[in-house]
């Protein structure tokens, strides 16, 4: 039941039906017990309160001696703590004097919850198991838990026995069969995703990873696996459309030292295995490249050096382009799209490469495609294009987008669509001469009535857009 829990609850409604659900016997007693005249500052101690009842009987599970069943206990109270408050709050709480009384009937001796010590501690205990196995398990329910805790009830403590129990079992020499106390390939892939549950979107978590090397571990462990070579012809196309081409991968490995850039500068260099996982033949590898080099294109230094010179800009935009086979996955299409958004800045020397190679027509056939998200993305990379460029580039992107298709994206059903429609139209109108190529584009009565439609939208961001949009143009008038 514990390992059915962990693999299937997904959903936040399910998080909390589940925790709060009681067996008929307990809903007889907590019935009961709701009689008994309470004086006002006591509180009702059924409920969220205390996680439910599932959440108990998992935490007295994790207390077996069994390892195969404290696993699937962890697994369990992962799912339901994740992005759950009011669990994860029992969990890192000690219990009191009356909660170990009054639940204390439930199974016996409960010997977890009548520890005066939080759950939470019980389970980072785990996390020096001799099975990897649990320790894995026990730093992923730990790590669900302290995100979903506020940020003042975060323990610094908590977080760096997961980090450093992370980077135990990324250095630890592999094991090809599944012994107990080695770690093997797969374990370490489960303890890569332990490590992003817990620091991602969150900066400080991210910076504290950085400082124990989490950042260093992983860095060796991907240079260490096996990757197909990165094709010639890659290389040779990346150091032929660079601005500067010529320095290759060594210009973009020194780049990397001499920029100082945390996600670059360490040893091994990150770079040439990014750009090897970019013509990976798995869709997954070369998802996650691509999601590495976007993280890596938001900081300038390294977007104007280190992605330019080592060929990952041009990489990235081959799996967008739809000359590459790989372009089949959607998922690796929408990922390169997020980096190209990247890419075309106004300060991004790749912009004029990517222009000469096609950009603006692909963007312009992505826009025709059935998923949202994929259209978003393509908007969200015009947008970009468009800021701070010159009058004859927006005359030629408007051109080929077409601004009938622009005035429809206003009116389209997805939230996303419409407000990078509008971001769109922002970034046209920046000067008195923008402003007039969009009322010789547009007749002046479609587009007002396209302002007045969007200000009386539900949605903030879109109101926030128009309104952005009017006060320019009444601003340039």
């Amino acid at each position: 039941i514990a390992q059915l829990l962990a693999s299937s609850i997904r959903m936040r409604h399910h998080r909390f039906c589940v925790s709060e659900w009681l067996p008929q016997a307990e809903r007889t007693k907590t019935k009961e017990k709701d009689v008994r005249p309470r004086r006002g500052w006591e509180k009702i101690l059924v409920g969220p309160g205390l996680g439910g009842w599932t959440v108990r009987q998992l935490v007295e599970l994790v207390g077996s001696k069994d390892l195969k069943l404290q696993e699937a206990a962890l697994g369990a109270l992962a799912a339901l703590a994740k992005d759950t408050t009011n669990v994860a709050s029992a969990l890192a709480r000690p219990s009191t004097d009356r909660e170990r009384n009054d639940f204390s009937c439930f199974k016996g001796d409960v010997h977890l919850m009548l520890n005066p010590a939080s759950p939470l501690t019980s389970i980072l205990n785990l996390a020096k198991s001799r099975s990897p196995d649990v320790q894995i398990a026990a730093c992923l329910c730990a790590a669900h838990v302290l995100r979903a805790l506020p940020r003042h009830q975060q323990d610094e403590s908590s977080t760096r026995i997961v980090m450093n129990t992370v980077n135990r079992m990324i250095a630890s020499p592999l094991s090809p069969a599944d012994d107990l106390g080695q770690v093997t390939l797969s374990q370490r892939t489960r303890t890569c995703f332990v490590l992003y549950h817990l620091v991602a979107d969150d900066a400080s978590l991210c910076q504290a990873a950085f400082d124990r090397g989490c950042l260093a571990q992983l860095v060796g462990l991907v240079t260490v696996l096996p990757l197909p070579p990165t094709p010639p012809s890659l290389i040779a196309e990346a150091e032929s459309l660079a601005p500067g081409s010529g320095t290759g991968q060594g210009g973009g490995t020194a780049g990397a030292g001499a920029t100082g850039s945390t996600s670059t500068s360490s040893t091994p260099p990150l770079l040439p295995v990014l750009l090897a996982g970019l013509a990976h033949p798995s869709p997954g590898v070369r998802y996650a490249a691509c999601q590495c080099v976007r993280a890596m294109s938001r900081a300038v230094a390294v977007l104007k050096t280190n992605i330019v010179d080592s060929g990952l800009g041009v990489g990235v935009w081959r799996r967008a382009d739809g000359k590459d086979a790989g372009e089949g996955d959607k998922r690796v299409l929408g990922a390169g799209l997020a980096v190209v958004c990247n890419l075309v800045n106004d300060f991004s020397p790749l912009r004029s490469v990517l222009l000469d190679d096609g950009l603006v027509e692909r963007l312009v056939e992505i826009l025709g495609y059935d998923e949202p998200g994929l259209r978003v993305s393509a908007l969200w990379a015009i947008k970009n294009l468009l800021y701070r460029s010159s009058l004859e580039l927006k005359r030629r992107v408007m051109r080929e987008v077409g601004w009938g298709r622009i005035l429809g994206f206003l009116e389209d059903a997805d939230v996303g669509i419409r407000e990078q429609a509008l971001n769109v139209l922002r970034n046209v109108t920046e000067s008195e001469r923008d402003i007039e190529l969009v009322y010789v584009e547009v007749a002046e009565d479609v587009l007002l009535d396209r302002v007045a439609d969007a200000l009386k939208s539900s949605n903030d961001d879109i109101v926030l857009q128009v309104s952005l949009n009017t006060c320019r143009d009444r601003d340039i008038n």
